[in-house]
């Protein structure tokens, strides 16, 4: 069966904890692979439809997936044309936070990954630097806007669901029409945090690269799955000394993107504003409605930013 549930991002939005919250209604079945990335032409398209069914077993009422490369444009784009293509009638939840606390988390990621060695002044300060584009809220969500109707996406405010999941999760099901009453202990925990991680030193990047080598041959079973996590566990050492100079401090340091004037607050600064827009909601609000419906999209970029606008003056008043 093919999935009609997608959460479509955004990357280091807690979706690995929504994917997981999701999983335990029992009305719910997400895929055992989070991240399935079938609909990114340069990832898993060429497995083909049976592939992509085989990933949903179940003949549960609601059948997920959670992959943020959907919301990549333009690093990946087709993504919404091919989704649609196939399950049109899908549901999408989109989960956003700050844009650019986003962006540190994702650099922390990278850098713990080896995918970086770029620092947070070295990576986030350019405006053509790939973490930008994920934080691009509302020209993410306009590539779906143009084929899935605004009544089947969903806004989720990322504080909201760290904060209050319990009922932030009540919005979300009612949202997708299963029973919204249902708890479960899975709520207080968060999943794959980038709190806490290290970057790799020599030697844990030659592990970290052994790994991703031999991944491949690995069963996809449970054992198989814990032994590539031992391996991978294992690669994860203090940095050095050099590292830590370079960094200016731990990898969680946000305190060069916090200056006033600073090139990334500057260029997501109608970022936020859309995202008021969007929620249709007050700033500075800390305990506002958690589910946010989208807004219609605007034919142009001039329209999009004058209807933003009116949104948000309205939403203001």
């Amino acid at each position: 069966m093919l999935p009609n549930l997608i959460v479509v991002g955004a990357q280091k939005c807690a979706t690995s904890s929504l994917h997981q919250y999701l999983d335990a209604h029992p009305d719910i079945c997400m895929s055992e692979t989070k991240e399935l990335d079938f609909f990114v032409a340069e990832k898993q398209w060429r497995r083909g439809l049976d592939w992509y069914r085989s990933q949903f077993p179940s003949d549960a009422p609601l059948r997920g997936e959670s992959s943020p490369n959907y919301t990549a444009f333009p690093l990946f784009k087709g993504v919404p044309e091919r989704m649609h293509s196939l399950i049109p009638e899908a549901k999408l939840i989109y989960v956003v936070r700050d844009p650019v606390d986003r962006m540190l988390s994702e650099n922390v990621h990278a850098r713990q990954t080896g995918r970086t060695k770029l620092g947070v002044r070295e990576a986030l300060l350019d405006p053509e630097a790939p973490f930008y584009h994920r934080s691009r809220y509302w020209t993410q969500i306009s590539q779906y806007l143009q084929h899935y109707d605004k009544s089947q996406i969903l806004v989720v405010d990322y504080d909201e669901l760290a904060v209050r999941p319990r009922e932030c999760m009540r919005e979300i099901y009612r949202f997708l029409g299963v029973n919204e009453a249902f708890d479960s202990d899975v709520f207080s925990r968060r999943f794959h945090r980038s709190q806490g991680k290290r970057e790799f030193t020599a030697t844990g990047r030659a592990l970290q690269a052994a790994y991703r080598a031999v991944k491949r041959l690995l069963p996809a079973t449970t054992s198989g799955r814990q032994l590539a996590g031992g391996w991978r566990q294992a690669a994860a050492v203090v940095p050095d000394r050099k590292t830590d100079a370079r960094c200016r401090g731990p990898l969680g340091d946000r305190g060069p993107l916090r200056r006033r004037g600073c090139p990334a607050e500057r260029l997501h600064r109608p970022a936020v504003r859309g995202l008021v827009a969007l929620a249709a909601r007050r700033p500075g609000k800390p305990h506002g409605r958690p589910v946010l419906p989208v807004a219609p999209a605007a034919q142009n970029g001039e329209a999009a930013a004058g209807e933003l606008a009116q949104q948000q003056r309205l939403a203001l008043q």
